[in-house]
């Protein structure tokens, strides 16, 4: 039962991939998508809740049924505009912060982990909105010690 599962989960994924590309790249509308991975949606959630089923040391019935308390989740990316269906693009913006953990081995302390949590992400956000990091970060800087207030910030520079 768990490897039919599996495969018929790998072959409605590969459906919706293929629509949600023709999607992407104009070939059909939003509408379209919606009507057209339907019964996918539809068979998905009937192979969760036959997983759901299975016995409970399995992985599969855990997953299963996390799957389904989230299934209208699942979806959000077909119905709403903005949303993928991967997590692709947060794991790009991660992967410096990965690299540089690798790189320096981390740090000593919790006040050196957020430091560098917090910088890797106001670097991360500044390159997001197509900020220069470096020349943002010095006017802070310079801001902080001509004892100025922060408003460098909020003023989209």
């Amino acid at each position: 039962m768990v490897a039919r599962i599996g495969k018929e989960l790998l072959i409605y994924q590969s459906k919706l991939f293929e629509r949600w590309h023709n999607f992407k790249q104009g070939h059909i509308s939003r509408e379209e998508l919606i009507r057209e991975t339907g019964h996918i949606r539809t068979h998905v959630g009937e192979l969760l809740e036959q997983g759901s089923y299975a016995d409970p040391k399995l992985k599969i019935a855990r997953f299963c049924k996390n799957l389904l308390e989230n299934f209208t989740a699942l979806w959000t990316f077909i119905f709403y505009e903005g949303v993928e269906p991967t997590n692709n693009h947060a794991e790009r913006c991660l992967r410096p912060a990965v690299i540089w953990r690798k790189k320096y081995f981390g740090t000593r302390s919790n006040y050196g982990s957020e430091f560098v949590a917090r910088t890797i992400s106001l670097i991360t956000t500044w390159k997001l909105q197509s900020k220069n990091a470096f020349e943002t970060l010095s006017k802070i800087v310079e801001e902080h010690f001509n004892a100025s207030s922060l408003q460098v910030i909020t003023q989209g520079t």
